[in-house]
């Protein structure tokens, strides 16, 4: 049919407003971004390390075989401390470098949230999405953080996105075979970085097997075997995790019923008031967005047709992904280890969520200006979360003077004393700061550990044996000993406690072979958890 030129210049113009507007969120994309890599990367070296990535880099330095085993002991299996270990053969081993790694698969989870939310909901509402990610101090503690948090949040969001796009028939042909091995891969992944990976797989599986329960035509089994091939490689090591994960419960207090709300709204706003108001709103959106989801009511602008992204296939699997937080929560009434770190996991689907509910409820909002006022109070108001929080984690709020400490000691010890560290905390960031500089004659004594068989604070499993000892020119080295070597006659010992063992009194049962008399104490508090060193001098008996 022949168009007159009115419809020739509208489809043109329209044509030219399209691009204009790909353009402008193209633009928009590119600087959050920037802000996510910056927000992960600035200052990344000047905070001292705390003890779990200390402890990281305690593992990761031990040979292979002493490195398996002792994760064998832990809730942690041993893929991200290899990964670790290799990375610190590239880029080395101070702060920043041990954090970098982690900064980078907490740039893949924030792109791959960003497309899952994109394919699925459209480009407005993943531009939402990712300036959820890019800004949330979860995602950024995580990113910050020497341990494995960020490395199984990258893989279980790239799972949730191929087991939704498997799931929906999003993905067809040959891509639907590629997509099947990597999800296979990611859930692998997901089980060897952290115990965390099993629940969630579990979820993955139950909205994998949902298609094929409505229609149960061949094509429909591709998604749940791929899910059970990736898990099948999980099944050497799985009695070892089940062993670990079902000791005794970690130092974590029982959650409350308001900390599950709270822990949603505290993954993407901040803790402190007014900025919980924004992760409030952020909370409610989640919850109108799950609603619009599973009903398939979200507006959808760009790409293709609302029946081939399967809405509400989509908001099956965001409710799978959030109802990590309620199970962990409910399993921790009765065996507590409920912290905000282990869910990141849960943040893809929560962006998701949120996303779906700004959208839902911005196309009732017919003033554009309006709709501009509230999207810009809340963004100024989840941003505000994370400066704050970026300000606390570099004044070293929280942390144990483990510098402080290692200063005082180099300042007191003599020939012929020995250092003793009360627990496991203590000794992996003294540790590091002593073995890392590749300097043990900083100390003039060997630095020891000792473990109490019934440590009040930590009741996960120790990667030093009860009794460990070892020199500071040999941190991670075999033959410990049950003794002190270097204690000379008239010597002293030195013991220092970090965090919040310092305040405790541990007592000294381990050195009753003599007496013991304390002759001074040092307390050291600079910024965050207060450290202690307490002099003390042994007499043989008589």
């Amino acid at each position: 049919m022949f168009k007159g030129p009115d419809r020739v210049t509208q489809s043109a113009g329209f044509r030219g407003l399209r691009r204009w507007a790909v353009a402008r969120s193209t633009v928009v994309a590119v600087g959050l971004i920037a802000v996510a890599i910056l927000l992960r990367i600035a200052f990344l070296g000047e905070r001292q390390l705390f003890r779990d990535e200390a402890a990281s880099w305690l593992t990761a330095h031990y040979p292979l075989p002493d490195l398996v085993a002792h994760t064998s002991h832990e809730a942690y299996p041993p893929l991200y401390f290899l990964v670790l270990k290799g990375w610190t053969l590239l880029a080395g081993d101070g702060e920043a470098a041990l954090r970098s790694l982690s900064v980078l698969f907490g740039l893949a989870m924030v792109l791959i949230g960003w497309r899952w939310a994109t394919e699925g909901l459209g480009r407005r509402a993943g531009l939402v999405a990712l300036a959820l990610l890019a800004i949330s101090p979860l995602a950024i503690a995580n990113a910050r953080d020497a341990r494995m948090y960020a490395m199984e949040s990258a893989f279980t969001t790239l799972a949730w996105w191929l087991t939704w796009r498997l799931a929906s028939g999003r993905s067809q042909g040959r891509r639907r075979w590629v997509d099947a091995m990597i999800l296979a891969i990611a859930v692998a992944v997901e089980l060897w970085t952290f115990s965390f990976g099993l629940p969630v797989a579990g979820l993955q599986l139950a909205v994998a097997v949902v298609p094929w329960m409505r229609h149960r035509l061949p094509s429909n089994t591709i998604p749940p075997a791929a899910i059970l091939l990736g898990a099948a490689t999980f099944l050497p090591w799985l009695p070892k995790t089940i062993a670990a994960s079902g000791g005794r419960p970690f130092w974590t207090p029982i959650p409350t019923l308001p900390g599950l709300g709270e822990t949603f709204a505290v993954m993407i706003g901040g803790v402190r008031f007014p900025w919980t108001v924004g992760a409030y709103a952020v909370f409610g959106l989640a919850v109108i967005g799950v609603v619009a989801l599973v009903r398939g009511r979200v507006p959808i602008q760009e790409g293709p047709g609302e029946n081939d992204r399967q809405v509400p296939m989509l908001g099956i699997a965001v409710i799978a992904g959030l109802a990590l937080v309620p199970a962990v929560w409910l399993y921790s009434q009765f065996h507590s280890f409920y912290d905000s770190r282990y869910f990141g996991a849960a943040l893809a689907p929560l962006t998701l969520a949120t996303a779906a509910g700004w959208c839902w409820v911005a196309s009732r909002i017919t003033p554009v200006l309006a709709k501009r006022a509230a999207g810009g109070a809340v963004a100024l108001l989840l941003l505000g979360g994370t400066v704050t929080w970026l300000n606390d984690w570099r004044s070293e709020v929280g942390l144990a003077p483990g510098r402080e400490l290692v200063a005082a000691l180099e300042e007191r010890m003599q020939p012929g004393d020995v250092a003793l560290s009360l627990d496991s905390r203590s000794y992996f960031q003294v540790a590091y700061l002593l073995g890392r500089d590749r300097m043990p004659e900083r100390l003039p004594g060997p630095l020891f550990s000792w473990i109490p068989d019934s440590e009040p604070f930590y009741f996960g499993g120790n990667l030093l044996p009860p009794g460990a000892v070892v020199s500071a020119s040999e941190i991670g080295a075999d033959g410990w000993s049950l003794s002190l070597p270097g204690l000379a006659p008239g010597g002293r010992i030195w013991l220092i406690a970090l965090a919040n063992g310092a305040s405790e009194d541990l007592g000294f049962q381990p050195l009753d072979a003599g007496e013991l008399r304390e002759i001074g104490r040092l307390f050291l508090a600079p910024a965050g958890e207060t450290g202690q060193v307490r002099e003390l001098v042994i007499a043989a008996p008589e």
